[in-house]
């Protein structure tokens, strides 16, 4: 009965959300955050839990896993597909609260060619300038280790949070993410100049190919398999973006990057070997969908909120870990999720994995059910801040490279990944880079219809 009721909720969860989002991309032939979100949440909490609970009940979970997940109810079951409605609808509410305070007041300009060619030479210099700064960040970085070639050897024990060597240049870790910055720009540029006779073609293919290199390279070492999916499908989102001509064309190529991109995941997975075990494909999506579920049993029983504290502490996450660990004590909410279900934090006890939390747990934890309606509103109107920021950037295959980027970086993953610090920690690079165009590129904004 437990099963059969979490896939057929689930599935009706998905429908609904669904439904709204395929009447909003024939309406407005696009889809901005909002929907993304809405598409994300109904795959991964309404299909996703369906599927996991199912295999579970099915002896399909590991059993660390099941322990938690096999304590579902139907009570349990109702409560947590009713939570992820209210999400969806604060959400949906804080979206259009924010069109509400900030209206739209600018007016379709006329492209003027000159002014383009300006701000595309001016991007061409900053996507160079963002390449050698994440280089050298990174060569810095890695030289405690020795090198880029021997810091191979330490990333498995950073990634579980081993020390391997004192390195006071271990600040600069997320500066080498530049060169992702670097390749999305040029692939915008490229875009730009697709099947157009411009000087520095050649050189935007080489720049893109280098930055490229060196950013799989990156991410490789930082042993990140969602990461490498997300930066791999920035550039095939953004192809599909940039020629968009019709909702069913756009639908049909939705679909198949979907597909690619949970084809993209099982292949990472075995690249960097996080998976020793061979898994069916049940198997595995149920294993690695696990995580968000069990933390609401850890949670529905915990007596302890956090009050928004997450929320306040969010800004100091863009500092080292020195900083707002060392100096002022803030533990992340993974964390406090990890000691929950585990009953230690990371790195004690022979613990060297964190357990992150879900957008959706991230509300619960902080009020239970008024802290979820509170972190839908927040999200749903940061979502529009930065979907009417990435709209005005003038440069149509530059404004598509960037979104493809923060669609994948900001609604979708943080479903699964709603932890503020894992929020701007996969957005570093962006924010990072949108400094650097800040000093660089003058008239990057113009007035338009968005």
């Amino acid at each position: 009965m437990i099963p059969f009721l979490a896939v057929i909720g689930g599935l009706i969860l998905t429908f609904v959300l669904y439904a709204y989002v395929f009447f909003s991309l024939f309406k407005k032939n696009k889809l901005e955050l909002l929907e993304w979100f809405l598409l994300s949440l109904g795959a991964f909490n309404g299909i996703g839990f369906g599927i996991v609970i199912w295999s579970t009940n099915q002896g399909k979970n590991p059993v660390d896993k099941s322990s938690l997940l096999l304590q579902y109810d139907i009570s349990a079951v109702i409560n947590y597909l009713m939570l992820n409605v209210i999400l969806a609808l604060s959400c949906v509410f804080g979206w259009y609260v924010g069109k509400g305070l900030l209206p739209v007041k600018g007016i379709k300009v006329q492209n003027i060619s000159g002014e383009n060619e300006l701000l595309r030479n001016r991007y061409y210099l900053v996507a160079w300038l963002s390449f050698l700064l994440g280089i050298a960040s990174y060569f810095l970085y890695t030289l405690p280790y020795g090198g880029f070639i021997k810091y191979l050897e330490y990333s498995k024990a950073l990634r579980a949070g081993i020390p391997a060597v004192s390195s006071s240049f271990s600040f600069l870790k997320p500066f080498g993410g530049l060169t992702f910055f670097s390749s999305i720009l040029f692939f915008g540029l490229a875009l730009e100049m697709y099947s157009k006779k411009r000087k520095n073609k050649m050189m935007v293919l080489i720049g893109m190919l280098l930055s490229f290199l060196f950013s799989i390279y990156v991410l490789y070492s930082w042993e990140g398999r969602f990461a490498l999916v997300t930066y791999i499908g920035t550039f095939i989102l953004a192809y599909i973006l940039y020629f968009n001509k019709s909702a069913f064309a756009f639908l049909k190529r939705l679909i198949l990057f979907v597909v690619g991109a949970f084809l993209l995941v099982i292949v990472s997975d075995s690249i960097l070997g996080e998976t020793s075990e061979k898994l069916g494909i049940m198997e595995f999506f149920s294993k690695e969908l696990s995580f968000p579920f069990m933390s609401y049993i850890a949670q529905a029983y915990s007596p302890e909120f956090r009050w928004f504290q997450d929320i306040i502490a969010g800004p100091l996450f863009i500092f080292p870990q020195k900083i707002w660990s060392g100096m002022f004590g803030i533990e992340t909410a993974s964390s406090f999720n990890t000691y929950l279900i585990l009953g230690a934090r990371k790195g004690v006890g022979g613990i060297t994995g964190e357990i992150p939390i879900d957008i959706l747990m991230l509300g619960y934890m902080q009020a239970s059910v008024l802290g979820v309606v509170v972190i839908g509103l927040i999200f749903g109107f940061l979502l529009l801040v930065i979907d009417r920021f990435v709209q005005k950037i003038s440069l149509k295959g530059i404004r598509y490279a960037i979104y493809a980027n923060l669609i994948i970086n900001v609604p979708i993953r943080s479903i699964l990944y709603g932890d503020p610090q894992h929020i701007i920690n996969r957005n570093f690079h962006m924010i990072l880079g949108f400094l650097i165009v800040g000093l660089l590129v003058r008239g990057n904004y113009k007035k338009r219809n968005i």
